[in-house]
């Protein structure tokens, strides 16, 4: 069956505020349906995904950007099959699986729910946590979903395995003015201060406090961990895990169209130190890439970044 070139011209009597502010943007449309052809060619696309697509526009949407990065990144993509995870990816060095996923405020009425914090009043240290929480939530689903999936023998155990994480369907964050959120999602990486030379006054040095968990409101429910990607401190969810790819890619301020290469910044991957199936550094090209390393205090570790040059 002919898949149609337009995702736009949906029938659906419900729409995403999302899809209908997509659907009044020429460029915006053009961009999506442009790669959404691509994504057809590639042989990528599922039967839901057209009627999906006008609902689920978040969820959609960033798995389009997910493939188009990876492929740019020079990865052959292909679908997994029924129900396993959104794709895989090989190149003559490695294969891996990915599982792409929206940060959202969950369903209402369940554990995961993480209601929107309150326009008025809220203190920073608030929306960060509401924050994390969106993201800690969506990490512990594609974990627990990649057990499963390996249970039934839709994932193979063997394969390093990715989540990509995306905080679109979010306002601009707080936990990102200093340095990617999902860093603080996995690590245990807390409020920013600064050291002042107390004799010059002037800036010494900037450091991080230790946050090992981030709270919930409710006490029922034990607090996630910010630090499941360290060492001992991951469960055996999170151990099948190899890492993270994070963007905070949003389609009214990345400049469409951009470039592979413009593209390909937005992108950082975050590795799991804990993981059984490690992915190697510099295995996916993203803009950034993060990982911790034992230091020559016992039970310290630091966080190592390199970034693509401009």
């Amino acid at each position: 069956m002919r898949k149609p070139n337009d995702l736009f011209e949906s029938t659906s009597e419900k729409y995403h505020p999302f899809y209908q502010r997509l659907r009044k943007s020429a460029v915006h449309r053009q961009h999506i349906n442009t790669l959404w052809q691509w994504y057809v060619e590639q042989k990528l696309d599922d039967d839901n995904f057209i009627s999906d697509f006008p609902i689920q526009t978040y969820q959609r949407w960033w798995e389009l950007e997910t493939a188009w990065f990876l492929y740019n990144c020079g990865f052959n993509i292909s679908k997994t099959g029924a129900a396993g995870s959104d794709f895989i990816c090989e190149n003559k060095d490695i294969t891996f699986e990915v599982e792409a996923i929206v940060a959202t405020s969950g369903k209402e009425d369940t554990p995961d729910f993480v209601p929107e914090h309150s326009k008025e009043g809220s203190s920073i240290t608030e929306r960060e946590r509401i924050e994390l929480l969106r993201l800690t939530n969506a990490i512990e689903t594609k974990a627990k979903k990649h057990l499963c999936d390996i249970r039934k023998r839709r994932s193979n155990p063997k394969l390093p395995f990715i989540i990509a994480l995306s905080p679109i369907a979010m306002p601009p964050m707080i936990a990102d003015w200093d340095m990617p959120a999902a860093l603080k999602a996995v690590y245990p990486i807390g409020k920013m201060f600064y050291e002042i030379n107390p004799t010059t006054g002037k800036l010494k040095n900037k450091q991080w406090e230790c946050r090992p968990e981030v709270k919930k409101t409710d006490s029922q429910n034990p607090p996630p961990s910010t630090q499941i990607f360290c060492p001992g401190y991951g469960s055996g969810k999170h151990h099948a895990v190899s890492g993270l790819l994070y963007s905070t890619l949003n389609v009214w301020t990345c400049g469409y169209p951009y470039t592979p290469y413009e593209h390909q910044k937005q992108f950082a991957i975050i590795h799991n130190f804990d993981s059984i199936k490690p992915l190697a550094k510099g295995s996916i090209k993203a803009g950034s890439e993060y990982w911790i390393e034992r230091t020559e205090i016992i039970n310290e570790y630091k966080v190592n970044e390199f970034k693509i040059e401009e």
